[in-house]
């Protein structure tokens, strides 16, 4: 008898390989969309035709890749999120097996279109079967156009098993709902056939739901939260008089969607005999360690293994079941907003530090707190009449009452956002004058340095910074008055390291912003200076956050100081 074993050959192994991640357009959507996140894109864009069997289109404006790595992203197992083994265990990005790209390129026609610069030259990539066709320099704006064509189109058995359009379509809609959830301060936009689908602005995680979810709103919502030592879990629930048999549970991990039916039972227990169906919307964040959790079991990465699986369970449990609890014993009001930066995401167990140490300060200064009807577009409505009798505490908080309970003021940031309208104000009417120095102030630098400075001295000059430059060395003879003088060098030092990084969206923000955020601590001697400040702070057409997205304004009514008190 001859010999039976043999290897396959390379054309078909990629594609037996390619049907575990490829199934269907809806897979390469998810991959797609999954990476342009990870480029840290601000604005995502798919468009396909025919239910993404003809074309599937993402377009987005993240960091992009170079003409070599362009190249590179089509081999097997290539990756820029692993280098060793430990890696493995400590993953915060979407993609990351490696797979994905050379599976997509092993099934159907692909395009890329990619640039790393601002500079409007990128790199244009045709393949076919696995095989680059044409490679060219080409006319293109920073970040990726990546076009998938003919899903299948080699492997006509596989195209045969397609399900209809319409129930493909609504795959793809299911993956581009999922992680659109997980990413509210991104922009996406859905067309399909030419049809706009969603046109889903940056925003906070309640007005996405409400723009996905038509019947989903802030009064049939309730936000939850709970913040321990080794998790956080935090998100909406549907309340119990408004579950629906249609609704869905959407579960997130850092971000990444899974599907957990052990959670799932853990949420219907909590609203158990509040819900007359099987079904309860609602959206669950979990933040974790990667250390604690195991992503890498299926190929599509929604199946996860958590180290200690009861500590999470019961705490989830918990958590839903005292809300819902407080929600159908009490009067509460849950009109909450939770508007949040969208250049600024906190990462899970990042060792970053607020600027005040509270033990409560996931309640009081939270993205939720605050009766709605105190707030219309980020503005807090002073008509909410604020009482005379006002309190400093530890010359960093201002406590005062208004209607609907107690408001809380971070001064510290109230005073940042008020010197930064007050900055762009001045620079928008060119009124910003700059206070001479006395004995001018010498800082030695190198002539790079010095080269960027001269380069923006009319920015600088319109800030009120007045240089005057020497070889190896600069004289600062004015700044403006919101520098403060002991402050120069190091203000000096980060204008010129965010020259440097040539990477900000809007550079002179980023300056400003990194100059109030070295003014120092207030100082506020009794009520009358608190008063004045907050008289100051809602003159400004924004009060709720300071320019970092951080909240400044916390009211608290009784749902909040009942939450404060049991926690």
């Amino acid at each position: 008898m001859g010999n039976l074993i043999h290897v396959l050959p390379e054309s078909i192994s990629d594609k037996i390989a390619a049907g575990e991640v490829v199934q269907g357009p809806s897979s390469i959507v998810k991959e797609l969309l999954e990476n342009s996140v990870d480029a840290r894109s601000t604005e995502i864009t798919l468009v396909v035709q025919d239910s993404g069997k003809t074309l599937i289109q993402v377009i987005d404006n993240g960091v992009g890749m170079s003409n070599s790595d362009i190249v590179m992203c089509l081999k097997k197992h290539s990756t820029s999120k692993i280098k060793d083994i430990s890696d493995l265990y400590s993953i915060t990005t979407m993609g990351f097996r490696g797979e994905a790209i050379a599976s997509i390129i092993a099934v159907s026609k692909v395009e890329i279109i990619s640039s790393t610069s601002g500079s409007e030259i990128g790199t244009k990539i045709v393949v076919e079967n696995s095989n680059i066709i044409s490679k060219e320099n080409v006319v293109s704006k920073k970040g990726t156009i990546f076009t998938v064509k003919n899903i299948f189109y080699n492997m006509p058995a596989r195209r045969a098993f397609l399900k209809s359009d319409n129930l493909e379509l609504i795959y793809i809609m299911r993956e581009f709902i999922r992680i659109s959830l997980a990413n509210p301060t991104i922009t996406f936009k859905f067309i399909s056939n030419d049809e706009i689908k969603y046109d889903l602005i940056s925003s906070n995680l309640l007005k996405r739901i409400c723009d996905i979810f038509r019947n989903k709103n802030k009064n049939n919502l309730i936000w939850f939260s709970e913040d321990v030592a080794v998790i956080k879990i935090y998100g909406y629930l549907v309340k119990p008089t408004e579950a629906r048999k249609t609704d869905e549970m959407f579960i997130y991990v850092n971000k990444r969607y899974i599907v957990s039916n052990d959670i799932k039972t853990q949420i219907l227990s909590a609203y158990k005999n509040l819900i007359t169906t099987d079904k309860a919307f609602c959206i669950i964040n979990i933040e974790i360690d990667p250390k604690d959790i195991d992503i890498n079991i299926s190929p599509s990465k929604t199946e996860i293994k958590f180290k200690n699986e009861q500590l999470v369970y019961s705490l989830i449990y918990n958590v839903i079941k005292r809300k819902l609890y407080y929600c159908q014993n009490k009067e509460l009001n849950f009109d909450q907003n939770d508007y949040i930066d969208v250049n600024y995401t906190k990462p899970p167990f990042s060792n970053e530090k607020t600027d005040y140490e509270c033990v409560d300060k996931n309640i009081l200064f939270d993205e939720t707190n605050g009766d709605s009807n105190d707030y219309k577009n980020n503005q807090f409505n002073n008509d909410n009449e604020i009482s005379d009798n006002i309190l400093v505490i530890n010359n960093e908080y201002i406590v005062s009452t208004v209607k609907s309970g107690l408001i809380l003021i971070n001064a510290n940031r109230a005073l940042k956002r008020i010197t930064y309208d007050k900055i762009f104000n001045s620079l928008d009417k060119n009124n910003i004058s700059s206070q001479q120095l006395l004995f001018p102030n010498k800082l030695f630098i190198d002539s790079e340095w010095i080269s960027i400075l001269r380069a923006n001295e009319t920015f600088l000059k319109k800030l009120g910074f007045i240089i005057v430059y020497e070889a190896m060395s600069i004289l600062v003879t004015g700044i403006p008055s919101f520098v403060n003088i002991k402050n120069i060098n190091e203000v000096i030092e980060l204008i010129i390291d965010t020259f440097k990084s040539k990477n900000n969206s809007d550079i002179y923000e980023n300056i400003v912003k990194r100059i109030i955020d070295i003014k120092g601590n207030i100082n506020l001697k009794n009520p009358n200076e608190a008063k004045s400040l907050l008289n100051k702070l809602f003159r400004s057409t924004e009060n709720i956050y300071d320019p970092f997205g951080k909240r400044i304004i916390a009211i608290l009514d009784s749902c909040n100081l009942d939450d404060i008190i049991d926690n």
